[in-house]
């Protein structure tokens, strides 16, 4: 039998029996799926199965694959101290909202640069709004312009977001209105550069809610 060989993320594990753990894996390849570890805990390389590390995964060919061998390609362990929880978060994201067995490479690459910046110095609001917004396109479920913007903002203008069409222009002084500058920066991928990140991730965060049934993230609440 032919085995599988895939650069993986560990997103979340739960306890199969004494001594075997189901892994849910972020693939570069097959997307998200389980793998079956047997006897791991049993096993001193088990170790090596944690969050927040590339791994190359060889895996066999079933509904629930087993998992044959695995080793470390790419180690993050260096993170951010200050991204540690939000990691979990992103976690728990692709968890709860990710479709499994769809190939995702795009989902892998954001997932792996994503890592990347939290090694860095990079504030942890900014990079945290940076994941939330390219996750929520990778769904299908990105932010959008009203139909009445006619795909236009404008620097001095600002708006808000109706859940049902999309940013619509503000003509009042309501409190979770945003400015055109850091829209057209959010358009741009410019995140550093975004004014109202506080309101942009509290509108995602309502995005969230709504595909969970108004069912709250534990890691959100953690972390906010």
């Amino acid at each position: 039998m032919n085995n599988l060989l895939e650069s993986s993320f560990i997103i979340h594990s739960r306890d199969y029996g004494e001594t075997s753990v189901i892994y849910d894996v972020l693939t570069e390849n097959y997307g998200f799926m389980s793998v079956l570890a047997k006897g791991i805990k049993k096993k001193k390389d088990g170790l090596l199965l944690l969050p927040f590390r590339e791994l190359l995964l060889s895996y066999t060919k079933a509904n629930l694959p087993l998992l044959v061998k695995h080793e470390v390609s790419n180690d993050y362990s260096k993170i951010n101290r200050n991204f540690m929880l939000y990691g979990l978060y992103y976690n728990e994201l692709i968890y709860r909202l990710v479709p499994k067995n769809e190939p995702l490479k795009s989902m892998y690459s954001l997932y792996k640069s994503q890592l990347n910046y939290m090694v860095s110095d990079i504030d942890v609001s900014v990079a945290s709004l940076r994941f939330e917004y390219l996750f929520l396109k990778e769904i299908g479920y990105g932010l959008s312009l009203s139909d009445e913007l006619n795909g236009t903002l404008n620097d001095n203008d600002t708006y808000y977001y109706d859940f049902n069409s999309g940013f619509k222009k503000s003509y009042n002084n309501t409190n979770d209105k945003i400015c055109g500058t850091s829209l057209l920066n959010l358009a741009n991928n410019n995140f550093s550069k975004i004014k109202d990140v506080k309101v942009l991730r509290q509108i995602i965060r309502e995005v969230f809610k709504k595909l969970l049934n108004n069912k709250s993230l534990e890691s959100f609440d953690i972390i906010n």
